[in-house]
């Protein structure tokens, strides 16, 4: 421990860091003294005996129960055991790139090692409880956050919150307090003024103070999934149970690290509970432009509705639609690169479009001609299995994609999707294998060449990427 150290409270917990983290909620002496965790510099070990693996240069991380190991090249390694102790070896980083990478997936190996579910989402205080807002990174979460923060209501986390049960109801806990916002956002709100620091020094992202942030342990009284689609308008639908569950199943953080970690029964158990007693609203938005004001004003009406008619304490009237910008057509630009280049790994073919370029068309085509069928086939049943390319990278790095500069992402991409082309092509169906059918990759990752080395490296005759 270092004479730096300070002690933080945060999901419950006391925490003594060496590591400085960009908000505060420090305690006093006497909280201090008996802290439940501890992050310490100190060095890390290359390898975690017991997880059957190790960290490669397509695989930044391993785990086993009660322990992950994580190494990110030009920040720091990480070691993460028992739910108390973290060990931390800078490698090249800087103070703000350390502690925002802690904050990510061993902040987030701390809480599953000690029972907590972790769900991909931001939460504020509402009149009933917690609302959580799940989704994947881009899809609004800290944005929206903000602006019902900016409402009157108290952030309780930003990206993660963490889920116990109380009895049989699920319960959200206080995380860090703040938010971490891209300086357009900034800018759009007029906030800007109340941005700390950069959360790593090249990007364009800040940490960001909150005029309310909560302290208190909450019921989850509501939940929102976020993601967007190219239509004009918000929709707002109720989720039934069973699609709730799958949803909170779906959006879990870093829900790799929790399965290695054999944490998995923690989120069921919250996930079950949050869908038998909680409504959850799947919200789609459009992809732009963003209507983040009129976002949070369905958000908040559909909040206030489920109230009783003498507590409700805003105007306007529940659903109300406001009037929506159309959105302006897309306009593709002259290609340049080669309509055909060599992927990644034997077997596997890339077909890689700009959205809304006929990439659906190209695999209806496919499945057709391949199935040699009188019937045509389902839209749901079309080849081309669509590479999560983002939330695949993040679960791959330990990284949130968002917290990485350009070079970084250049860096690392060939590598992963060399490991995921493996992981595809060894999940191949029986039938798939008999006939020797390739496997189709739907993405919208362009073609480049970064450092003259392709995003899509060769590696086999049979390896194509469609452009």
């Amino acid at each position: 421990m270092t004479d730096s150290a300070q002690s933080y409270g945060f999901y419950g917990l006391r925490v003594r860091s060496a590591v400085a983290l960009p908000f505060n909620r420090l305690l006093g002496a006497e909280d201090a003294a008996a802290a439940d965790v501890t992050v310490r510099f100190g060095t890390v070990p290359r390898e975690l005996p017991g997880a059957g693996g190790r960290c490669t240069r397509g695989k930044f991380w391993e785990a086993r129960r009660g322990a992950l190991l994580m190494h990110f090249e030009g920040v720091a390694r990480y070691l993460v055991t028992d739910g108390r102790d973290v060990l931390v070896e800078p490698w090249g980083g800087s103070d703000e790139d350390v502690a925002a990478i802690f904050a990510g997936t061993p902040l987030t190996a701390l809480l599953q090692q000690r029972g907590m579910a972790t769900l991909h989402a931001a939460a504020v205080r509402i009149e009933a409880g917690a609302a959580l807002l799940l989704g994947r990174s881009g899809d609004g979460k800290s944005s929206l956050a903000a602006a019902l923060v900016e409402r009157g209501h108290a952030l309780i986390a930003d990206d993660v919150t963490a889920v116990v049960l109380n009895g049989s109801a699920a319960t959200a806990l206080p995380g860090l307090a703040g938010l971490r916002l891209w300086k357009h956002t900034l800018n759009e709100m007029r906030i800007a003024h109340r941005a700390r620091s950069r959360v790593r020094g090249s990007l364009e992202k800040y940490w960001v103070e909150t005029p309310l942030s909560c302290s208190e342990t909450l019921p989850v009284s509501a939940v929102f999934v976020l993601s967007s689609h190219s239509r004009p308008d918000i929709r707002m639908e109720s989720l039934p149970r069973g699609d709730a569950f799958g949803m909170l199943t779906e959006h879990a953080h870093r829900r790799r690290v929790m399965d290695a970690m054999g944490q998995r029964l923690a989120h069921f158990r919250a996930a079950t509970a949050i869908a038998r007693d909680v409504p959850v609203t799947h919200v789609t938005r459009p992809s732009y432009p963003f209507l983040l004001e009129e976002l949070a004003d369905q958000v908040e009406a559909h909040m206030v509705s489920r109230l009783p008619a003498h507590r409700r304490k805003i105007g306007g009237t529940p659903f109300s639609s406001p009037a929506l910008e159309t959105r302006p057509p897309i306009v593709a630009p002259t290609r340049h690169s080669p309509a055909v280049a060599y992927a990644s790994a034997p077997g596997i073919v890339w077909l890689s479009s700009w959205p809304k370029s006929g990439n659906t068309w190209l695999c209806a085509m496919l499945t057709n001609y391949l199935a040699d069928d009188d019937q045509p086939a389902s839209i749901n049943a079309l080849v081309g299995r669509k590479g999560k390319t983002r939330a695949d990278l993040d679960d791959c790095l330990g990284v949130t994609s968002a917290d990485m500069t350009d070079e970084e992402v250049a860096r690392y991409l060939p590598a992963f999707r060399e490991a995921l082309a493996e992981r595809l092509f060894a999940a191949r169906t029986i039938e798939e294998q008999s006939r020797r059918e390739p496997v189709f990759v739907k993405t919208h990752e362009a073609y480049r060449l970064p450092n003259a080395a392709p995003r899509f490296p060769r590696a086999g005759p049979s390896a194509w990427c469609i452009w």
